[in-house]
């Protein structure tokens, strides 16, 4: 979660003064201290959320409880216990009049993903996640600091994305993107729809396996191919991991509804070529083509 100054100097002053009003995520929902763990969990996989504020009954904050949070409550097996139990308080928090320029010191200083937004009574009026101050910034640039797209001579496109480990949030986000880019390009809707599968299932097993890795989509006139690749713990037994069902994802990720088995199969199945290639300790690389119904002029 950094920016480096070349970045920064090309924003300028007057993008990073706006007030975080201007990427503040608004209509959050927010949990009192007596809220079950449990719910939380249901509310952050249907809401898709990293972490919500924690308030009392007049919405005054009190604290956050994180992905990170419900994550150790699953391993310890208590999700009947309170948020109390397991919130961050006290918590920083930004004041509306708080600059861009601010919000993005006082993320990397601190590491946060999130930091909720209070008015001069401390009651919470939004919430600002690095992905939606990025997201404002990458617009304000008129380029990408997440995917790349290069144009070769030969005549062929390329799109890649980077990945994070565990990042549930914003799962299926690169892979939708990639489809959004291939609509563009006037792909039979056949054709769209199995390269979707295969890089959403492509995506979602780095995010559950691995620590990091990218997400990558070369289009020509006859093909596309989709290859993914992560530095993570490898696979031990390919032949069982494509089995349909197999799973190899701890329990607290099952709970949340991800790593049920089929990921590798989704992906042969869609692919008109197939390949996979994996080194215990180091990584696991996939490799898929689907073969145009219509060539791209």
């Amino acid at each position: 979660m950094t920016m480096d100054s070349e970045v920064t100097n090309k924003l300028g002053p007057d993008i990073l003064s706006y007030s975080v009003e201007k990427v503040m995520v608004r209509n959050i929902p927010q949990v009192t201290p007596y809220w079950q763990m449990r719910h939380i969990k249901e509310l952050m996989r249907i809401r898709r959320l990293d972490g919500v504020p924690v308030t009392d009954d007049e919405g005054h904050l009190l604290g956050i409880i994180s992905i990170s949070d419900l994550i150790i409550c699953i391993e310890n097996k208590d999700l009947e216990a309170p948020v109390s139990k397991y919130m961050t308080t006290p918590v920083k928090c930004l004041i509306l009049s708080k600059t861009l320029i601010e919000a993005l010191r006082e993320m990397n200083r601190f590491k946060y993903g999130r930091l909720p937004v209070v008015d001069e009574e401390f009651k919470v009026i939004g919430v600002v996640y690095w992905w939606s101050l990025f997201a404002f910034l990458q617009e304000a640039l008129d380029t990408s600091m997440v995917v790349k797209k290069t144009i070769p001579s030969e005549g062929v496109i390329s799109y890649t994305y980077q990945v994070l480990g565990r990042d549930f949030v914003h799962a299926g986000n690169a892979s939708l993107q990639m489809r959004k880019s291939l609509q563009q390009l006037s792909i039979d809707p056949k054709d769209l729809r199995r390269t979707g599968i295969i890089a959403y299932e492509a995506e979602m097993n780095i995010i559950i396996h691995a620590d990091k890795g990218f997400l990558q989509v070369k289009i020509n006139s006859e093909k596309i191919e989709v290859t993914a690749e992560d530095k993570g713990p490898g696979i031990s037994d390919v032949s069982l991991a494509m089995q349909e069902g197999f799973t190899t994802a701890p329990d607290y990720i099952r709970e949340m509804g991800f790593g049920a088995g089929m990921g590798l199969p989704n992906i042969k199945r869609n692919s008109d070529i197939f390949q996979i290639d994996s080194r215990v300790g180091v990584g696991t690389k996939v490799y898929s083509v689907v073969n145009l119904i219509r060539r791209l002029k």
